[in-house]
């Protein structure tokens, strides 16, 4: 594994970006065989980043690529740009957690690399986070407020409609949609939780909002409205059978004590009958 740092736009100064000790905002975008659209989409969530805020870094984790992404994102230079590539492919919730771990902004959100949802999504997400101190924001396209403008083969649409319901009966409750491949996090939150993260695969939100669930986290859900068409690279069967494996052993793994985290516990403790 290998990092770089690289400056976009090198003939324009990115004014008031310098690298500071403790950044506002990171957005995490964890890339697998991307090189068609990765460098338009580092551009353009950069210039939005830009729009919202003066202390931001966009951390890009090359999951062990076999195409050119790699090559695209090294034209890319600047401070606020970050590459991290792994040699070998870990899975997207190992290139999530790589990327939470390498960031100490103090909103930390992921975010597919295709930039599928608007934008500004970005925004209201690091306000429930900085300005309402929520734990967690998570996507979520059940909401009225969705919109879901991908075109969705018969078999992938119904895997997507299926898949929630044994989730909520299985692990998460009143969570409708675990998948969405939006959520953001207090940097806190961030810190103790990713650490404590056994799936490397897709089932790795199941599992984080597993635990978050577990200590009570504060979660708030918001529409996401997509905008993107890129097909997406997730395998409904295969992806659904190792999700499956995976969260079979989640209640396994709490009651081992896998998931005891005192920072956690210290955060997400109330405490109210102690305060008079």
């Amino acid at each position: 594994m290998c990092s770089r740092s690289f400056a976009l736009y090198p003939k324009r100064r990115l004014a008031g970006n310098a690298m500071t000790k403790s950044r506002e905002l990171a957005v995490i975008l964890p890339v697998y065989n991307s090189e068609r659209f990765i460098a338009d989409s580092v551009i353009r969530l950069h210039e939005y980043l830009a729009s919202i805020s003066q202390n931001f870094e966009v951390v890009v984790v090359n999951d062990g690529s076999t195409d050119h992404s790699l090559d695209e994102l090294s034209k890319l230079n600047g401070a606020t740009c970050r590459i991290i590539s792994s040699a070998h492919n870990q899975g997207k919730g190992g290139a999530v957690s790589l990327g939470m771990q390498q960031s100490n902004a103090r909103c930390k959100m992921f975010l597919d690399a295709d930039l599928p949802f608007e934008l500004s999504i970005i925004r209201y997400a690091r306000n429930l986070i900085l300005d309402y101190r929520y734990h967690i924001v998570i996507g979520d396209r059940t909401l009225p407020e969705s919109t879901y403008v991908r075109m969705v083969n018969p078999v992938r649409k119904l895997t997507y409609r299926l898949f929630p319901h044994f989730i909520r009966l299985l692990v998460t409750g009143g969570l409708f949609d675990t998948q969405c491949g939006f959520k953001a996090f207090r940097s806190d939150i961030a810190d103790a939780l990713f650490p404590l993260l056994t799936c490397r695969n897709f089932a790795f939100d199941v599992e984080l909002l597993y635990i978050a669930l577990k200590y009570n986290m504060s979660i708030r859900r918001i529409p996401v409205r997509f905008t993107s068409t890129n097909e997406s690279t997730v395998h409904p069967f295969v992806n659904g059978l190792q999700m499956i494996r995976a969260i079979a052993g989640l209640r396994k793994h709490w009651r081992r004590g896998d998931y005891t985290s005192s920072p956690l516990t210290k955060i997400c403790s109330t405490g109210y009958w102690q305060q008079g």
